[in-house]
């Protein structure tokens, strides 16, 4: 049996991730500027973090901590 889903109910929900880069940044990113990836070698060490670029020196930076509502954050 296959799907096509035409047209979702249910928005999106944006959210926001706090970053911290090596050279000194201190940033929030929206879901739409970061990516998610899994860490570990296996399914029982993999956990979920994030990734961004530092929008000063343009470095990979990683965050693990849990996302907020993006209006929280953002204004606009």
């Amino acid at each position: 049996m296959a799907f096509k889903i035409i047209q979702h109910k249910k928005k999106s929900i944006r959210f926001a991730l706090h970053f911290k880069c090596c050279c000194g940044c201190e940033f929030w990113a929206d879901d739409k500027e970061a990516f998610d990836y899994c860490m570990g070698s296996d399914i029982v060490s993999q956990h979920l973090c994030w990734n961004a670029y530092c929008p000063e020196c343009k470095r990979l930076v990683q965050s693990g901590e849990s996302p907020v509502p993006r209006e929280k954050i953002f204004d606009d």
